[in-house]
């Protein structure tokens, strides 16, 4: 038996109907990825998997005694004081467990012959050996550990963490389920380069069932094996990873347009003879196309695909946006330091690099600046050194009240940030770094400037980056 069967399922908001007629089918070591525009209903429809939101209308059957791990998109409030505690409290069952065998102890030391309790209290005990309660924390250590999560981190409150981080202990928790069928929103929120392969590899080797919904072509590729489509209210499924299922829909979609089309030629055809011999000596066989038209089951058109249709109002022109040494970034304070960061008008900046080690700093701090020399920017004048020694940065960013404990130094060179992978064009751009980290980018013709600032401690090549000019490349450092 499949683990999880759709029948002809619906899912609506409100007296909205997303989707209709859906039939599906999970068995077990499954790879399916649920992919669609926003709003499509991909998260819906997981929800109805998960069992946590009833269809409009359909049937859902499970396998019983399935065991289903959700990751939903949004990770929930936390329950617990530190972020070991909080994994571990993911196993509900174990922690019911726990507490029965507790209150089973305290009447057993108050009435020392309740033979009941000891009974019940044997039963719960072998319930909670065999459901792992007795390994539960050193499974969670484990796995809190695999994401990259040490000691120090499992003694903070969940809160504390950053967003990629948190997503690291939602995925600890779901790893901690044993589940037969692991259901995740979203795998690659919020986790950066090194997290998302570890991810890949990971899902690769777990013998259960995997359903996720993501727009991560890259990861899809090499997690899926098959594609459920999920357009204008209706579900396709198609077999292969992504690039296997871009073709496929590309061809589906060629060969359907093309049934099409033939087809309303055909009908306009019948049409026109019909309308011309209703009525004249041919009559009969006039009324035997109509009934032969009535019948036919019509090819449906290809619909057009939604595109977003964005238009920029022209702006002025400026010198330049920004230029600033030694700027200082961080929350609550000093964080990360920038010797000289340039941003000129048709720049690409990408920011990449660990979780933690203050990506989110250097961009709030740029946008400060920013905000701050606006009148500047829209007058076009030349922003020389905006920033000379941070000083001004700190204050204003120390009243964000967030607290992070790591710091990265970065420095500026010139040249493509990584190595190039098959089929990936990375920014071009050539030059050597001097002395002082101080690089000299090119531009290329395009009034595109090709400049790298990277990580002045640890920094590790092996990914490409597509499509940008500049990469601030910040590495943890702790303080």
């Amino acid at each position: 038996m499949s683990l999880i069967t759709l029948t002809d399922i619906s899912v609506a908001f409100g007296a909205v109907t997303v989707m209709t007629g859906v039939d599906l089918r999970i068995e077990a070591r499954d790879r399916l990825a649920i992919v669609g525009g926003n709003g499509a209903g991909k998260s819906s429809l997981l929800d109805v998997i998960a069992g946590v939101a009833a269809p409009a209308a359909g049937r859902v059957e499970r396998e019983r005694g399935l065991i289903t791990g959700y990751l939903p998109q949004e990770a929930p409030e936390p329950v617990a004081p530190t972020v070991l505690a909080e994994a571990m409290a993911s196993r509900a069952d174990i922690a019911a467990l726990r507490e029965e065998m507790e209150r089973l102890e305290r009447r057993m030391a108050a009435d020392h012959g309740d033979a009941g309790a000891l009974e019940r209290y044997g039963e719960a005990q072998h319930r909670y050996e065999g459901l792992g309660g007795f390994d539960l924390e050193a499974r969670a250590r484990a796995a809190l550990g695999g994401l990259g999560l040490d000691e120090a981190a499992q003694a903070r409150h969940p809160r504390e963490l950053s967003g990629g981080q948190v997503r690291r202990l939602e995925m600890a928790k779901l790893l901690l389920q044993n589940a037969d069928l692991m259901l995740i929103d979203e795998p690659t929120n919020h986790l950066d380069l090194a997290a998302i392969e570890w991810l890949e590899e990971f899902l690769g080797g777990v013998p259960a069932a995997l359903v996720l919904v993501s727009h991560d072509r890259r990861f899809l590729d090499r997690v899926c094996s098959s594609v459920l489509e999920l357009a204008h209210g209706i579900a396709e499924q198609y077999p292969g990873n992504y690039t296997q299922y871009a073709r496929l829909r590309r061809e589906r979609r060629a060969r359907r347009t093309k049934e099409f089309a033939e087809q309303q030629a055909y009908i306009a055809h019948q049409e026109e003879f019909i309308r011309r011999y209703k009525a004249g000596q041919r009559a009969k066989q006039a009324r035997g196309r109509q009934t032969l038209l009535d019948r036919l089951e019509r090819v449906a058109p290809v619909l057009e695909e939604d595109r977003p249709h964005l238009r920029f109002a022209p702006a002025p022109a400026s010198g330049g946006l920004l230029r600033a040494s030694d700027l200082v970034a961080g929350r609550g304070g000093p964080l990360v330091f920038l010797e000289r960061a340039t941003l000129a008008p048709r720049d690409r900046v990408a920011i990449v690099g660990p979780n933690g080690c203050g990506k989110s700093n250097v961009a709030d701090a740029i946008t400060w600046v920013m905000g701050e020399q606006s009148a500047k920017s829209l007058r076009g004048d030349k922003m020389e050194d905006v920033i000379s020694n941070g000083s001004d940065v700190r204050k204003a960013s120390a009243s964000a009240e967030v607290r992070l404990r790591f710091s990265g130094f970065l420095k500026t060179v010139s040249g493509p940030a990584f190595p190039s992978e098959p089929g990936l064009d990375t920014a071009a751009g050539e030059g050597r770094a001097n002395g002082n980290g101080h690089g000299n980018g090119h531009g290329n013709g395009n009034g595109h400037h090709h400049h790298v600032v990277e990580g002045g401690h640890g920094h590790e090549p092996g990914a490409a980056v597509l499509g940008v000019d500049a990469i601030i490349q910040s590495a943890a450092r702790e303080i």
